[in-house]
C-alpha cells in the first residue's frame, strides 16, 4: 500500500519526507545520536589510545601552552576552597593568581574540583574537554537545523562535517578553551530561534555565562551575537522585556565574578604583545588546504589568523551568493545588525596592518585612547570564526531554500566530498600533533634529588616577563614540577601578570632558607651572579641539573 506524502515546511525550506515517528527525523532525537555517533567515530579515526584520558604522549610536553594549563590544573585542584573560588596561591607566591590566568577553563576546573575526590590529584582532564568540544561542534550543527526547522539528514552531514573539520577549530588543539568554539555556534541557535522566540532571557544568561568562564575571546564574540540580537528584535518586545533580557546576564556574570575572580592579586598588569602581529591575512580564508597552495601567503604572526574555509565551502558559498541574489535579495537587509556585525569582526581580524600575502596594503590610524580597547584581544586574526561558520550556515540554508531536493542533494554531496578531500592534509596534521613525543628539558627524577623532600617553596629566577631569552623551557618546566610535588613557586607562566624584576636579592633574603630552593635558568646568570644574590656568611650550594642551576643552603654537619 503506497503511504501518503506530508509537506513539511520549515523556516528555511520545503521538503517532501514520507511520514514516520519524529523519534528519527534529523531534527530529533535521530538526528542528536547522528550527530554524536559522527562525531565520536571522529575522534576514534584521529586521537591516538590514551589522548582523552591525558595519558598519551602528548600530554608530557614540557614547554607548550599545555603544560601551563597541566600545571595550573594541578595546583588549583590540590588547593582547599578559599575565596575568590578561582584563586591559586602556589603561583606567584605569596601574593597568588586565578585560574584565569592560566588559562585551565576555570568553569570546567571548578566543576571537577567540586565533583571529584582529592584523592585524584594528579589526573588530567583536557583530553576529556577536547572530546567533548568535538561532540559539542555536531551538537551546535544538529541545533542550528532544529531552530530552522530543517528535516534532513544530508543538511545535518554537511553542516555537522563542516563543524568538526573546520580548519580553525582543529588548528587549536594546543589552546585547549579556544578549542570552544560551540559557544560561537550555540550562540548562531540563539540568534536564529529568536526570530521566533525574541524573548529569551534564561538560555542568553546560561550561555553568557558559561562562555565568560571558559575563554574571553569567546565569550567576546559571544556576546557581540547577543547585542545583535537584542537590536534585531528591539521593536518586538516591550521595554521590560528588553532591559530584563539585556541586564540579567551582564547582572549575574558582574556578581558571580565577585566569588570568583575579584578582588585580583595586588601587583601590576603586563599589556601583552600581539596587537598587529597575531592578525589575519586577507588569504587566510583562501589557503591551507590540499589543493590550493600560496607561497608567500602570510607574515610572521599571522598564524593566529588561519582561517581557511575549505574548497568544498568556498563553491558552495558562491552558489549560494548567486541563489540569494537571484531569490531573496532581502536577505542581508532581514539580518543587518548582525551583518554589520560580521563586517566588524572581519576588519578587527585584519588588526590596523591590513597585508595581503606578504605585502601590506594598507595601515589604519586610529585615536590612541583606543590602545587599551584594542590590545585587549592582541590575537586579532581569531575574530573571523564567527564569520567563517556563518558562512558554512548561510551557504547550505540557501541552496536547501532555493534549490529542488535532487539538485540540492547532488551540490551538497559533491560539496561534502571536495571539503573533505580539500581538508585531509589539516586532519593528518591534527593526527601527527596528537601523536607527537615532545622533548624532555629538564629531568624530573634529577630534579627531584636534588630540591631534596624538606623543600616546599620554590623561587625561580628571572620571573616570567624577566629574562632576555625564551622561558618556556627553563620555567615552565619548574612550574609543572612545582604543582605535581604541591610547592609553592614565586612566578610562573601567568597571563597579564608583570613581576618586579629587580627584587631578586630582596626576595630571597626574606625567604626562609631551611623551607626554600633557588632555581636559576642557566643560560641567563653566571654563578659570580648567582652568588652576589646571597648574603656571604650564608653556606649555598649550587648544582646544574639540564638547563637549571639549583641552589640550596647546605647542611650544617
Amino acid at each position: 500500500m503506497e503511504s501518503k506524502r506530508t509537506k513539511i515546511t520549515g523556516d528555511i525550506y520545503t521538503m517532501t519526507l514520507k511520514p514516520n515517528s519524529t523519534l528519527f527525523h534529523s531534527n530529533s532525537l535521530g538526528g542528536l545520536l547522528f550527530v554524536i555517533s559522527l562525531a565520536t567515530l571522529f575522534i576514534s579515526y584521529t586521537l591516538p589510545i590514551g589522548f582523552i584520558t591525558g595519558n598519551s604522549s602528548y600530554w608530557l610536553s614540557q614547554h607548550d601552552d599545555i603544560t601551563q594549563y597541566l600545571a595550573g590544573f594541578n595546583a588549583y585542584f590540590n588547593e582547599d576552597w578559599h575565596f575568590p573560588l578561582f584563586k591559586i596561591d602556589s603561583f606567584n607566591y605569596p601574593i597568588g593568581t586565578r585560574s584565569t590566568f592560566v588559562d585551565i577553563i576555570p568553569i570546567y576546573s571548578l566543576l571537577l574540583k567540586l565533583i571529584l575526590p582529592k584523592s585524584l590529584f594528579g589526573i588530567n582532564p583536557f583530553g576529556y574537554y577536547i572530546a567533548l568540544c568535538f561532540i559539542a561542534q555536531g551538537i551546535s550543527a544538529w541545533l542550528i537545523l532544529r531552530v530552522l526547522n530543517i528535516n534532513s539528514y544530508l543538511a545535518l552531514l554537511i553542516l555537522s562535517t563542516f563543524f568538526i573539520l573546520s580548519a580553525s577549530f582543529l588548528a587549536r588543539l594546543g589552546h585547549i578553551s579556544l578549542m570552544s568554539h560551540f559557544i560561537i555556534l550555540l550562540s548562531f541557535a540563539l540568534y536564529i530561534r529568536a526570530k521566533k522566540t525574541p524573548y529569551q532571557p534564561f538560555l542568553w544568561t546560561a550561555l553568557l555565562t558559561v562562555a565568560f568562564y571558559i575563554n574571553i575571546y569567546l565569550f567576546t564574540m559571544s556576546l557581540t551575537i547577543f547585542f545583535a540580537t537584542i537590536v534585531t528584535n528591539l521593536k518586538r518586545l516591550q521595554l521590560k522585556q528588553n532591559l530584563t533580557q539585556f541586564f540579567t546576564p551582564l547582572l549575574l556574570i558582574a556578581l558571580t565574578s565577585y566569588l570568583t575572580i575579584f578582588p585580583l592579586p595586588s601587583g601590576e598588569f603586563a599589556q601583552d604583545f600581539g596587537w598587529g602581529y597575531y592578525s589575519m591575512n586577507l588569504l587566510a580564508p583562501f589557503y591551507g588546504g590540499a589543493f590550493i597552495s600560496i607561497p608567500n601567503a602570510e607574515m610572521p604572526g599571522q598564524y593566529e589568523g588561519f582561517n581557511y574555509l575549505g574548497l568544498g565551502l568556498i563553491f558552495l558559498l558562491i552558489y549560494a551568493i548567486y541563489l540569494q541574489r537571484k531569490h531573496d535579495r532581502g536577505f542581508f537587509t532581514r539580518h543587518r545588525y548582525i551583518f554589520i556585525l560580521f563586517i566588524l569582526f572581519f576588519i578587527y581580524s585584519l588588526s590596523y596592518k591590513i597585508y595581503f600575502g606578504t605585502f601590506k596594503i594598507a595601515s589604519i590610524h586610529y585615536p590612541s585612547l583606543l590602545d587599551s580597547l584594542v590590545h585587549q584581544f592582541r590575537a586579532s586574526g581569531r575574530f573571523f570564526w564567527p564569520v567563517g561558520y556563518a558562512v558554512a550556515i548561510f551557504s547550505v540554508v540557501m541552496v536547501l531554500r532555493h534549490t529542488n531536493s535532487k539538485k540540492a542533494a547532488f551540490i551538497l554531496l559533491l560539496t561534502l566530498l571536495l571539503q573533505v578531500a580539500d581538508l585531509r592534509q589539516r586532519v593528518s596534521l591534527f593526527i601527527q600533533t596528537t601523536n607527537r613525543v615532545s622533548p624532555t628539558h629538564i629531568n624530573f627524577q634529577n630534579l627531584k634529588k636534588a630540591i631534596g623532600q624538606e623543600k616546599k617553596h620554590i623561587y625561580f629566577y628571572p620571573k616570567f616577563r624577566c629574562s632576555k631569552l625564551p622561558p618556556h623551557n627553563t620555567i615552565l618546566p619548574t612550574m609543572l614540577y612545582a604543582s605535581q610535588n604541591s610547592m609553592t613557586i614565586n612566578t610562573g607562566y601567568i597571563a597579564r601578570y608583570q613581576p618586579d624584576c629587580n627584587d631578586t636579592k630582596k626576595e630571597i633574603s626574606a625567604s626562609s632558607l631551611k623551607n626554600s630552593i633557588y632555581i636559576f635558568a642557566k643560560d641567563e646568570f653566571t654563578q659570580e651572579q648567582i652568588d652576589n644574590f646571597f648574603d656571604k656568611q650564608l653556606s649555598i650550594t649550587c648544582s646544574q641539573i639540564d638547563l637549571l642551576t639549583i641552589c640550596k643552603e647546605e647542611k650544617a654537619k
